[in-house]
């Protein structure tokens, strides 16, 4: 019973297990038709459950999930829960910020994405040659890769400091007005739904894709 105080910490660490393991579009399949929607909603609306643990765990987990279509039309549905998230997104709080991304990454997913795919696409006018998309966890070897392709006269556009705020809208800038994308892939590239959604939206944009294995 998930609400009851003594199971909390256990409950946590199953979200946290979920949203690794979640990357998987099997075990999305499985969450979806085991009814996990219903709950990880309840997490990220019900004020018991805590903002900086629970509430973006489930957060992440259905930013996951908004890769599936069915997932995605029942939360775009689901109108207290839309209007929920829209409120965390422009809640700047110091000690919520993986919360606030999370919320800004799903209503990415879920109202932003199918609207940035359908702009005209830029021809012959990209501000850079190409775009980074990569994990931070892998930051030291990619800055080092920076540097070597601005040396060989390629205008790159990177993020060096994971940005915060509007993160996927200045994401999608910077993929519409590239002409490659560098998908540096690594296993926490994999694991980063943040990254996953970077690598989508490139290729929904008919963008050159370089994978590039870390």
């Amino acid at each position: 019973d998930i609400d009851d105080p003594k199971t909390k910490e256990r409950f946590y660490s199953l979200l946290q297990s979920l949203k690794n393991w979640v990357q998987h579009d099997q075990v999305k399949v499985h969450l979806i038709n085991q009814k996990a929607l219903p709950l990880l909603v309840r997490c990220v609306t019900e004020t018991k459950f805590d903002p900086i643990k629970e509430q973006t765990a489930a957060l992440e987990i259905l930013l996951a999930l908004s890769f599936n279509n069915d997932a995605a039309s029942t939360l775009r549905q689901n109108h207290h829960f839309m209007t929920h998230v829209r409120s965390v997104s422009n809640n700047i709080i110091s000690d919520q910020s993986r919360l606030q991304r999370a919320a800004e990454g799903l209503l990415w997913k879920l109202e932003k994405e199918r609207e940035a795919v359908a702009k005209p696409a830029i021809l012959n006018s990209y501000q850079h040659d190409i775009m980074m998309s990569y994990s931070h966890s892998d930051k030291q070897l990619c800055y080092q890769i920076h540097e070597q392709l601005v040396k060989d006269g390629f205008r790159v556009w990177i993020d060096r400091d994971h940005m915060h705020g509007a993160t996927m809208i200045a994401m999608a800038d910077a993929i519409e007005n590239s002409d490659i994308a560098i998908i540096c892939m690594s296993d926490a590239y994999k694991q980063s739904v943040y990254c996953q959604s970077e690598a989508h939206y490139a290729f929904e944009r008919r963008r050159c894709l370089i994978p590039l294995i870390m």
